[in-house]
């Protein structure tokens, strides 16, 4: 079974930038974003295995940006894996933002039963513009100019479901687990981990 989806969305208008003195700048504001992917789901396999495919377009300068901004309203975890498992779409330990930003990712996902349920993603990302940074939670991050690859990224997400009562009325127990291997375009060179584990009760 097959699922597909694309999205694109553009922005244009102008704003003021701050610029590090008491005065900003007013600027032309022409960027856009491309969200694409598409997922086959086995019949008779708990499996499903897809591709995305996302860009945030990039560029800067003294009369116009190119980047583009997501609204400060979003959320950039998704739910398109097959299941109904949540997980960051860009990597649990670098959790960029789409702008400046591209990424391809694959992902492969395994359900056997009610109680269980797992996701797999690898990604790569690269720059738009290779001469401006990407951006985490909405600020720069040290990057070199003219490197366009950021690195590779893996995630996988655990989660158990309790069919039966269990220690302390236990709804759901999650891990999550994210690891980033910067490339070139990035000054920073540390490899980045991060994992949580979640439990949620009902009472």
């Amino acid at each position: 079974q097959w699922a597909y989806r694309i999205e694109w969305t553009q922005q244009t208008g102008e704003a003021t930038f701050l610029n590090g003195t008491s005065q900003g700048e007013l600027k032309d504001i022409n960027s856009h974003a491309i969200d694409a992917g598409i997922r086959y789901s086995f019949i008779n396999n708990p499996v499903s295995i897809g591709l995305t495919y996302v860009k945030g377009s990039g560029g800067n300068s003294s009369s116009e940006t190119n980047n583009f901004s997501q609204t400060g309203m979003h959320t950039n975890r998704g739910r398109y894996f097959g299941n109904s498992q949540y997980m960051y779409r860009f990597n649990e330990a670098l959790r960029a933002d789409l702008t400046n930003l591209q990424q391809i990712s694959a992902f492969i996902s395994w359900q056997p039963n009610e109680s269980w349920q797992t996701v797999v993603m690898l990604a790569s990302y690269s720059k738009s513009d290779d001469q401006q940074p990407i951006f985490v939670t909405g600020r720069p991050i040290d990057s070199v100019a003219g490197e366009k690859s950021v690195g590779k990224s893996a995630d996988v997400n655990f989660t158990y479901y309790p069919q039966n009562p269990v220690f302390l009325n236990m709804n759901l127990l999650r891990f999550r687990a994210g690891v980033f291997e910067p490339d070139s375009g990035l000054t920073d060179q540390s490899t980045d981990f991060r994992m949580t584990l979640e439990a949620q009760f009902r009472y």
